[in-house]
């Protein structure tokens, strides 16, 4: 997966699940991260997908703070770091996509369950 395939399929998750188009932010700070982000509904939880181009990093990342409202910061639910274009991530067990249903989720979407793939028998 590419950058702009992981952005292209958050987008689309999001239209699929939340039924919304998340939105697209420049970071102020720093012109080379290219944010998208979507909100809950309640407006007090988020997930954003963020590439920084010049530490070769995407994350996507999902809200914390108070439950009475407020972001204190951002955490990390997939991380990879972007060798040429492709992403590459050490982990075997969790996927882009299973990471995105989950953030979304976590939000307040509902996700539909997923048929289990299964072997060989």
């Amino acid at each position: 997966m590419t950058v702009d395939e992981a952005f292209a399929e958050f987008r689309a998750l999001s239209l699929s699940i939340a039924k919304r188009e998340p939105d697209e932010q420049i970071s102020a700070d720093s012109p080379e991260v290219r944010i998208l982000a979507l909100a809950s509904q309640s407006g007090d939880a988020g997930l954003r997908l963020v590439f920084n181009d010049d530490a070769g990093v995407i994350t996507l990342e999902i809200s914390h703070g108070p439950p009475d409202g407020g972001v204190a910061g951002w955490m990390n639910l997939f991380e990879a770091s972007v060798v040429e274009t492709e992403l590459v991530t050490t982990s075997e067990v969790v996927t882009f996509d299973s990471a995105v249903d989950y953030g979304l989720e976590l939000i307040g979407f509902e996700v539909a369950a997923k048929p289990q793939e299964h072997g060989p028998a």
